[in-house]
C-alpha cells in the first residue's frame, strides 16, 4: 500500500482516488497503534 506520508510525489498522483481512505486508513492504524500501547500499560 502506498501511504500517503511516503517520499514518493507520484504515489498521491496515482492514488489520488484512494486518498481519503487511506487517509482514514492511516488514522485508524494509529488510533489502534494508540489504544494497543495504553492497553499493554495497564
Amino acid at each position: 500500500m502506498c501511504l500517503l506520508n511516503a517520499p514518493y510525489p507520484n504515489c498521491r498522483s496515482k492514488y489520488r482516488g484512494t486518498q481519503n481512505f487511506e487517509l482514514l486508513y492511516n488514522a485508524l492504524t494509529l488510533f489502534l497503534d494508540d489504544y494497543h500501547v495504553l492497553y499493554l500499560r495497564s
